[in-house]
């Protein structure tokens, strides 16, 4: 019976692929004027930056008035950040937890590989220090295209997108899914704004985020059996440990990244810690529950075999 509930919550709630085609050719539509423009640029990997260097620095230091804003915005495209903030999903929605999980092999693929291949240096590693404005750590690596950050907030953008706005037939649906896409747009734009990436990075960082959620939700609805046991009660306990050092983890972190304070860490490890505290004493209460049910039932019905055992001794 449990089986068969599980596996109506997970169609009630799956995502029709058919509409996800469509969106993904939209979306590829969308990159041939990005490759035109490139290509009326003679793209090389120099031309690629250059080409960009007005939008950067217009957008860069337009967002300079409001340093720690951006810093904590960015801090979201951080995995080992954002998770923890979003942990609560293992509670109320178990399967967009585990799409996130399910995103990473094509997510990083894409964003590594992609980092890999095209090789493009940072805007700090080519404009004079005068011309940028950057908060937080400067990066001056060949690692700009595509976004990392960006592509993270895709991937759990397009996850939480795509689930809820599938499971909701409410007219609000529009409305939450315009917020989220709003928020991730934001969230994506903070790498420009705190000096670690060229705007185009971002486009690309997002195809890849998306790509990456599509198949974090594909692996989830088709194969359920490497994550459905989170949803199980006596499981549980699991994920709530993992979560919890994962959270008690990022704390340390906190006090080794001046100048600005970074409050939407302490919100991800206050965030993470509640949730683990919630499974784990959820579990052991059910458990304990369970026992003294279990310990009733036996004092109930002792004095019963007793004298049932008695009756066929005696015959």
């Amino acid at each position: 019976m449990n089986n068969y509930l599980e596996k109506q919550s997970i169609t009630n709630s799956s995502v029709p692929f058919n509409a996800c085609l469509v969106i993904s050719g939209i979306l590829l539509m969308l990159m041939l004027p990005v490759l035109a423009w490139l290509n009326h640029h003679e793209w090389s990997r120099d031309q690629y930056w250059n080409s960009q260097i007005d939008w950067f620095i217009a957008f860069n230091h337009y967002c300079s008035s409001h340093p720690e804003l951006w810093l904590n915005l960015t801090q979201l495209g951080n995995a080992f950040i954002l998770l923890p903030l979003l942990s609560f999903f293992i509670i109320v929605r178990p399967a967009i937890w585990a799409a996130f999980f399910g995103a990473i092999p094509l997510g990083t693929l894409l964003t590594h590989g992609g980092k890999a291949l095209a090789s493009i240096p940072r805007p700090a590693a080519v404009l004079d220090e005068n011309l940028i404005h950057v908060v937080g750590e400067q990066l001056t690596g060949h690692d700009s295209l595509p976004s990392g950050h960006t592509a993270t907030v895709f991937v759990a953008g397009t996850v939480i997108m795509l689930t809820l706005f599938f499971s909701n037939r409410h007219s609000s649906r529009w409305f939450i899914l315009t917020g989220l896409l709003m928020t991730t747009l934001t969230l994506a734009a903070s790498r420009v704004a705190v000096g670690a990436h060229w705007p185009l990075d971002l486009f690309f960082g997002a195809l890849c985020g998306y790509f990456g959620g599509l198949s974090g939700i594909f692996l989830t609805q088709r194969y359920s059996r490497w994550w459905i046991w989170i949803k199980q009660t006596e499981h549980q306990h699991i994920p709530g440990l993992i979560l919890l050092f994962w959270s008690v983890s990022l704390l340390p972190s906190l006090y080794t990244q001046p100048p600005h304070p970074e409050t939407v860490s302490w919100l991800a490890a206050i965030i993470g810690i509640a949730t683990s505290g919630y499974l784990i004493i959820g579990h052991y209460t059910r458990a304990k529950l369970s026992f003294t049910q279990t310990y009733v039932s036996l004092q109930l019905t002792y004095p019963t075999l007793v004298v049932s055992w008695n009756e066929n001794r005696s015959q």
